[in-house]
């Protein structure tokens, strides 16, 4: 029956002892699809825009012009994220296409339409004529002057055929419960379940993203930066270079380290390679799972508030003095880390990432330069931020290392005491001054380790945080902290 069914337009239905073989019309059909109910839009923007405005007198015109030197960089990255509503559009995309007429001679509309051809009448030809052509031209002439002339009819057949299309097939989608219903035939229903199959199983792959952002600084035996091609391979990890590919749109990591095995200690023992070159600062081991073409974001940051202040004088007159109004508006600048990534997953554990790593400080207050408030003796310190961002896509193989780096920053630090008093003599008060100078050179390295998850639980690919999981009395324990009791002081007097 399954290859008469494949040959012809039919289907069975076997349920118990009971087969059941009937037209291959369409009929609904429910699929469960879990998937998490929401719409996603991201947007990113990497900007760098240097302008220096200028003023130029114009030819043949009497006033001065503005003109600008502009050097202006910007990277817009944007990812929609619709899966029901493109689920359902490539259902019915599907249907559409496998929604073919009949076979012949199922459910066609023929129409014939007959006619004849007749000769009727007494007319004879008078004699032979040589060839067919001077036969039929006697033949007409004898009919025309015969006294009973012919009547000629025609008659002939054609034939109509009306195709006749299956039902439009259906698509009926409710995101709430994660449940499609499709109305159609069982061969479209073969190919929808191989379509919800191969998207199903891409949506659920998920990854592990470990992530450690570290600032180096260097010593004075490398203050060109980190030297990669001087740390060799070991026995338990090996340093690679790959080679660059067409198919990656932007240049891929520089380094990859591959470990032996995919111990969680392996970013740690990445973090020991790099002090030959210099002390190794942490700043940040952010660890997040993410699925599919999923856009994850981790921001560790603290609001740093500033003050605008705005002064208005407002003159006086004869009687009365003038009247200065301060407004301060509160204004606040995010410091810390920042991430965002977005991977896609492979049939074979490869992964893409498109990463970018932000960390932001403070590097100085700076004095509002305002005439009015200088005036006044009115200090508006303004914040001086320092910025150091990375934005790449890369490609990494399962539980290898990524590096990223080449953020060199060099930093200045000029400082100056005097002693109150004596600091401000001239000549003589330079002895009781202190002046200390310093530079350093440090060089910024993030580092990814991508694990994709095969069993997403505590006893598969998770096994590894066992250990740092509360016991089973966590939600049962005595409260052994209890701010707001009063201590009994005098148990005695309270009985």
């Amino acid at each position: 029956l399954t290859r008469i069914a494949k040959q012809v337009d039919m289907r069975f239905e076997l349920e118990g002892p009971n087969l059941a073989v009937m037209p291959d019309t369409p009929y609904l059909k429910n699929y469960k699809v879990d998937y998490v109910n929401i719409a996603r839009d991201v947007t990113g923007t990497i900007s760098t825009n240097t302008q220096i405005s200028t003023s130029a007198l114009a030819t043949g015109s009497g006033g001065a012009i503005g003109t600008g030197n502009t050097s202006r960089i910007q990277i817009d990255n944007r990812s929609r994220n619709r899966f029901w509503e493109s689920l359902e559009k490539n259902l019915k995309e599907l249907l559409y296409e496998t929604d073919k007429i009949f076979p012949e001679g199922s459910t066609e509309t023929v129409t014939e339409q007959t006619a004849s051809q007749s000769t009727t009448g007494t007319g004879a030809p008078g004699g032979q004529a040589a060839g067919a052509a001077a036969r039929v031209t006697q033949l007409a002439q004898t009919l025309a002057g015969s006294p009973n002339p012919a009547t000629l009819q025609n008659t002939g057949a054609t034939v109509v055929k009306r195709m006749t299309f299956r039902e439009a097939a259906s698509v009926i989608a409710n995101p709430e419960a994660g449940v499609i219903n499709v109305r159609a035939t069982a061969r479209q229903h073969e190919k929808v379940q191989e379509f919800l199959d191969r998207v199903m199983s891409s949506a659920r792959r998920q990854v592990l993203i470990e992530a450690t952002i570290i600032e180096v600084a260097l010593s004075d035996g490398y203050q060109q930066g980190i030297e990669w091609s001087r740390l060799t391979s070991g026995s338990e990890y090996s340093i690679t270079k790959p080679a660059l590919t067409t198919n990656v749109p932007s240049a891929v990591t520089p380094y990859i380290i591959k470990y032996r095995d995919l111990n969680p200690l392996n970013l740690l023992a990445t973090v020991d390679l790099l002090r030959a070159f210099g002390t190794v600062k942490v700043l940040s081991s952010p660890k997040l799972s993410v699925l599919n073409n999923q856009t994850a974001t981790l921001k560790v940051s603290e609001d740093f508030v500033y003050f605008n202040v705005k002064q208005e004088v407002v003159p006086g007159n004869t009687n009365t003095n003038a009247t200065v109004t301060t407004t301060t508006t509160p204004q606040s600048v995010s410091i810390g880390f920042f991430m965002s990534l977005t991977p896609q997953i492979s049939d074979n554990g490869e992964v893409t990432l498109n990463v970018r790593p932000s960390i932001s400080s403070i590097a100085e207050l700076k004095q509002d330069p305002n005439p009015s408030l200088a005036a006044n003796n009115i200090k508006n310190l303004v914040p001086q931020i320092r910025m150091r961002e990375i934005e790449s896509m890369l490609r990494v193989q399962s539980g290898d290392i990524a590096v990223l780096g080449g953020l060199m920053e060099d930093r200045l630090d000029n400082r100056t005491g005097r002693l109150p008093g004596l600091g401000d003599i001239p000549f003589f008060g330079e002895v009781f001054n202190n002046r200390a100078n310093s530079s350093a050179k440090s060089e910024l390295v993030v580092l990814i380790r991508p694990t994709v998850i095969r069993d997403a639980s505590i006893d598969g690919d998770f096994s590894s945080f066992k250990e740092t999981l509360p016991g089973k009395d966590f939600f049962k324990s005595e409260q052994v902290y209890r701010p707001f009791s009063l201590p009994d002081r005098n148990p005695e007097r309270l009985q």
